[in-house]
């Protein structure tokens, strides 16, 4: 799959804490992430600084980019939740900081496990 096929896999499961997910998939949704709020960085960066009249684009869609944030952060908690299932582990090793990452970062199971099947 590609990071963009990815990433729509991602926001389609946002409420999805069954099953399983890839390591790859981890790092496409953090990369497709940080590309997005890096362009939309440099874009109002450069309208501020421009001192376009263009600034009233981000006013009108702030609160519809306000709801995307909040539904992205629910998605990004539930897919850390199916990446701890895809190394076999409960989703309570999210709330240990520091131990989660590795756990995050950890390769996955190679065989079925009782969170389901290998994800593609």
């Amino acid at each position: 799959m590609s990071t963009i096929q990815y990433y729509i896999h991602f926001l389609k499961n946002a409420f999805n804490f069954t099953g399983r997910a890839s390591i790859e998939q981890f790092f496409s949704v953090i990369v497709a992430n940080f590309a997005a709020n890096l362009f939309l960085t440099v874009f109002a960066f450069l309208l501020r600084i421009t001192g376009t009249n263009l600034e009233f684009i981000f006013k009108i869609f702030q609160i519809p980019l306000f709801i995307f944030w909040i539904y992205s952060l629910i998605a990004f908690l539930t897919l850390c939740i199916r990446r701890l299932h895809d190394s076999g582990k409960l989703f309570i090793w999210i709330l240990v900081p520091f131990i989660n990452i590795y756990l995050l970062l950890q390769k996955g199971d190679d065989e079925k496990n009782k969170y389901g099947e290998v994800p593609v």
